[in-house]
């Protein structure tokens, strides 16, 4: 099948703006010889048209790839916090069970209130205190 059976050059510049059209025209590899008779034209700009559409269709390929790696990360981290408050809620419940044949928990009495130099066994010394010795 020839080029023109499958797709027109209209519909291939009708997906690209003129100015891509022109700048493909224009970036033609030195290998690439440009013909001067119109069907020869309209092949060139074809197969011009096509590399453009095959090199967008490449970033496009490598922004899907970097989207998805970005997912699976994202995945990756969302099962990661999923296991570890998994882990902390056992650990939770492990901790409020006492194991089999332990002594029962109590709980230490606080300490009562007192003013830091009697806790140490110091006397106080200042202005205000100067009566009560």
């Amino acid at each position: 099948m020839m080029a023109k059976d499958i797709v027109s050059t209209e519909e291939m510049k009708a997906l690209l703006s003129g100015d891509e059209t022109e700048d493909t025209v224009n970036d033609v590899s030195p290998g690439f010889v440009l013909e001067k008779t119109s069907a020869d034209r309209q092949i060139n700009e074809l197969v011009m048209i096509v590399r453009t559409l095959q090199s967008q269709v490449d970033v496009l390929t490598s922004r899907v790839r970097v989207l998805e790696h970005l997912l699976n990360d994202q995945d990756a981290i969302a099962e990661a916090a999923a296991a570890s408050e998994m882990r902390r809620n056992k650990l939770l419940a492990l901790t409020d069970q006492e194991a089999p044949g332990a002594r029962p928990r109590t709980e230490p009495k606080p300490l009562p209130l007192m003013p830091r130099s009697e806790l140490h066994g110091k006397k106080k010394k200042g202005f205000f205190n100067r009566g009560s010795d």
